[in-house]
């Protein structure tokens, strides 16, 4: 809904005339008397207008201990750690050395051709030919061979193990 222009003065009209008729019935109401209630001290005085004099020498003064400890002094963090280290419980030991898995080659069988050794070992569906000084998926270097055993490292940890000839892992 649009109001013309006419419209719009005459409500701003009507809003002034009544806030002129609260002011003035308010300003009406003024002959209400606050009494203030007076000191015993205030009521002695001759001079009720003047600020009453404040004794300041009456003030107690509070002396103030000297602290424990200054909280100023230099410190040193090298000493707040020793004596949490010292108040502290032990240290959790260390955890376990890592270990080599299990050897995941199966042995099947050897040749020897011109005094060299080569066995044949598998790994999954993988089939490996190896000979001392061979790696097998750069993770395990073979050491040496012998009649009973197969000298295997595990490169990651520098771990020795053994694969004994003629048996399955």
């Amino acid at each position: 809904m649009r109001l013309s222009p006419i419209q719009r003065w005459g409500i701003l009209g009507a809003a002034l005339a009544l806030t002129l008729l609260a002011v003035r019935w308010a300003a009406s109401n003024d002959d209400i008397e606050v009494k203030v209630p007076r000191s015993p001290r205030a009521a002695a005085e001759p001079s009720a207008e003047a600020p009453p004099r404040l004794a300041l020498e009456r003030l107690n003064r509070i002396a103030h201990a000297t602290p424990a400890a200054d909280p100023f002094s230099p410190r040193s963090w090298q000493a707040m750690e020793q004596a949490e280290r010292r108040s502290s419980a032990p240290p959790p030991p260390p955890p376990p050395r890592p270990q080599a898995p299990r050897l995941p080659f199966t042995y099947f069988g050897q040749a020897i051709e011109n005094g060299q050794t080569t066995v044949f070992l598998s790994r999954g569906e993988n089939t490996y030919a190896a000979r001392a000084g061979s790696k097998l998926d750069d993770t395990y270097r073979v050491d040496r061979i012998d009649d009973q055993v197969i000298v295997f490292t595990y490169l990651p940890l520098g771990t020795r193990q053994e694969l004994p000839l003629g048996s399955a892992r």
